[in-house]
């Protein structure tokens, strides 16, 4: 979807050079609020007034691991201390300002930390950890069993999070950006 629109896009605009970069979490926010980035698709983790957005696509993240991983096994229910000596694979959050919040990284566990969601697929193809993934990249894997659910006690093993198109407020935006934005509106899903 995303690639069909920068598609169109560049064809209409044939001499305006397009920038993608993936970011992680608050990465994305943070090049939109620095001037970096014109718009952005973001999670949308907490109202910001400071940007302008409309909900694009929601995304859903699923826990799993390789259907070798110890303490999943035999697909029993697991309690948090069955974690503790696995590696939960986390994908860092690529902004330049650390923050407090965490979603769903178990503080006292040992941890992979990557920096994108291909990486941390393969290592738990390879039985090397647990992690949520979103669903739209592990489909094919959860079909031919190389990937499973894990079911955590207490731990939400799933999670839905709304994706928005965010641009800066207060900008004078030119043609081609502010074309960009309605296409994107025009191609939400939500």
């Amino acid at each position: 979807l995303i690639l069909k629109i920068m598609r169109e896009s560049e064809q209409a605009f044939p001499y305006t050079e397009f920038s993608l970069m993936v970011e992680n979490l608050w990465g994305a926010m943070e090049r939109v609020q620095e001037g970096e980035a014109d718009l952005a698709i973001c999670p949308w983790l907490e109202e910001n007034l400071v940007v302008e957005s409309f909900p694009f696509i929601r995304s859903h993240l699923l826990t799993v691991a390789a259907p070798d991983f110890a303490p999943g096994q035999g697909g029993k229910e697991l309690d948090l201390n069955d974690l503790q000596d696995a590696a939960q694979v986390v994908v860092k959050d690529s902004s330049h300002r650390s923050r407090p919040e965490s979603y769903g990284v178990i503080d006292q566990g040992h941890h992979w930390l990557v920096n994108d969601h291909y990486t941390k697929k393969e290592i738990l193809l390879a039985g090397m950890g647990w992690g949520r993934l979103h669903r739209h990249l592990i489909e094919q894997e959860l079909k031919d069993g190389r990937l499973v659910p894990l079911n955590i006690r207490n731990y939400p093993v799933t999670l839905d999070i709304e994706m928005r198109v965010v641009r800066k407020q207060s900008v004078a935006y030119g043609p081609v950006a502010n074309v960009l934005w309605e296409n994107f509106k025009a191609f939400s899903e939500i």
